[in-house]
């Protein structure tokens, strides 16, 4: 019974980090698509499409950026309620900030 109980719960945890690398995927999608990521409001919940689910991101210059700063690297992170305290998935990606490289020329 005690195996049955574990499996259950390896998979229900898995389903939550699957569901949250999707969540996350799309997040950062729409962030730079829309270069939400240069606003104000980085973080949210996902309300009715995810419950319990919600996102924050953080931008930062680059590190290997040796152009000024004109590339941000943009976190996302996913967090959710787990078992033992709250659970987390984070991407990443690179962004060309177009205002930087302009407010430099």
């Amino acid at each position: 019974m005690q195996a049955i109980t574990l499996a259950t719960r390896a998979g229900t945890a898995a389903r939550y980090r699957t569901q949250a690398a999707a969540l996350a995927e799309s997040k950062l999608n729409e962030i730079v698509a829309t270069s939400g990521w240069t606003g104000a409001n980085l973080s949210g919940e996902f309300g009715d499409v995810a419950p319990g689910f919600r996102w924050q991101a953080t931008v930062q210059p680059w590190e290997n950026d040796d152009t000024s700063s004109s590339i941000q690297q943009i976190d996302l992170q996913v967090i959710w309620a787990g078992n033992h305290g709250d659970e987390s998935v984070t991407m990443s990606t690179l962004a060309y900030d177009r205002t930087a490289s302009t407010a430099s020329q």
